[in-house]
């Protein structure tokens, strides 16, 4: 999934992501850059989502980014790899 060509994104919290084996991603939507985020520093009942509003991408400083759900390939069992 592209998460820059999402219109609607999912209303997952941070708790319900902790909880459901997945991992908070970050995607720059002008370079492409795709990272893994912690999410220890958001409350519980932060929309995952929403965090994306406060953040820019580090390799290109673009305010164009997305932060969403990752889950693991349900055929390998790994986690997509970060890219830059």
């Amino acid at each position: 999934m592209d998460a820059c060509q999402v219109t609607s994104p999912e209303k997952v919290t941070v708790e319900e992501l902790d909880q459901s084996d997945r991992r908070l991603g970050l995607k720059c939507c002008e370079c492409h850059r795709f990272r893994y985020m912690r999410t220890h520093r958001y409350p519980a009942n932060t929309i995952v989502s929403k965090i994306a509003r406060k953040l820019r991408c580090a390799q290109c400083g673009s305010e164009d980014v997305r932060t969403f759900p990752v889950e693991r390939h349900p055929g390998t069992g790994y986690w997509p790899a970060e890219g830059s």
